[in-house]
């Protein structure tokens, strides 16, 4: 007999990932998960993209969400709209993005566009080359 269980007891670790950290990682920072581990987001990684959950140091265990909505920081100057994608710009901010880019989300809700300094974005979290979602 399979007992019931909540749907979010179900899903509470639904996109979440523990891995080893190839460097110093902050809860909080963009990262892409790789073959040598997670490191920090830059703008020319590949890998799967996520959002640190955990600090860790080097070698040392952290779960990365690689599902969900998050608040990311904008970099100075851009202000997108509901349905822009966003790319990593550094391991802390999004921008509008260039060709060498790595696109990391899509935006579901902006700030006032006075203040532009944060967009609710849902990850993408696939296999990504720089400049490319892969399908």
């Amino acid at each position: 007999m399979v007992a019931a269980v909540p749907v979010e007891a179900l899903c509470s670790d639904f996109g979440k990932v523990r891995i080893k950290a190839n460097g110093a990682v902050t809860a909080g920072d963009m990262v892409v998960l790789g073959t040598d581990g997670v490191a920090p987001a830059t703008g020319s990684t590949t890998g799967i993209f996520g959002i640190a959950l955990t600090s860790a140091a080097d070698d040392a265990a952290v779960v990365v969400a690689t599902r969900g909505v998050f608040t990311m920081d904008l970099a100075a100057s851009f202000n997108p709209d509901v349905g822009d994608y966003v790319y990593v710009a550094s391991d802390v901010t999004v921008d509008g993005g260039a060709s060498n880019d790595y696109p990391c989300g899509v935006v579901v809700g902006t700030t006032d566009p006075a203040e532009a300094t944060t967009a609710t974005c849902l990850l993408i979290a696939r296999q990504a080359t720089a400049g490319v979602i892969q399908a």
